[in-house]
């Protein structure tokens, strides 16, 4: 495995889970060298690490106010660079808001207790398809290229989020911790 995938996160994250995407976060990591992650949107980033059992508790009460029917999305465009927020290269998927996905991120963030708002999911919400320290895979843009001729109907087809999921993300890929997860759909 790549060094590449050495980037540093830190708190607990609630994810909004896309499994059927795996597959392409797979492939990019394969081709790459890197560590796969799991295929998320994050809905709240960096939730205190030091206070677990209540943020669990918390998430628990969660399940009761989710959307049930599932929350589907769909891409507007891809997005590849250099993260302002963390340093690392990345290729993200943005999503249309909609009413459903507005409401799981905002029933999070009031059940959560949680009020700093990632800046880049209010306004945009949208899935990490690879990031790594060697920003040069990315900063180029061609990766887009290559998912476009790839993964053709990757900006035309919708997706349904199907699992909410609470993370321990600190340190790297690694050594990210799964604490509970819940199917919405």
């Amino acid at each position: 495995m790549s060094e590449s995938a050495r980037t540093c996160f830190s708190g607990l994250s609630l994810w909004a889970e896309v499994p059927i995407l795996q597959p392409i976060i797979n492939e990019i990591a394969s081709t790459y060298h890197l560590f796969p992650h799991p295929s998320h949107m994050t809905l709240v980033y960096g939730l205190p690490s030091n206070v677990p059992l209540s943020v669990v508790s918390l998430f628990d009460r969660l399940l009761e106010t989710l959307p049930r029917c599932g929350v589907e999305i769909k891409p507007t465009h891809l997005e590849a660079g250099i993260s302002k927020l963390f340093g690392h290269g990345y290729c993200d998927l943005f999503f249309e808001r909609n009413a459903l996905l507005d409401s799981l991120f905002h029933v999070s963030m009031e059940e959560l207790d949680w009020n700093y708002k990632r800046d880049s999911f209010a306004g945009a919400p949208h899935l990490c398809l690879g990031y790594s320290n060697e920003v040069e895979i990315f900063s180029s843009g061609g990766i887009k290229d290559v998912l476009m001729n790839c993964y053709p109907a990757l900006l035309t087809t919708s997706y349904k989020i199907e699992k909410v999921s609470l993370w321990r993300t600190e340190g790297t890929l690694q050594e990210w911790q799964q604490l509970k997860s819940i199917r919405i759909c």
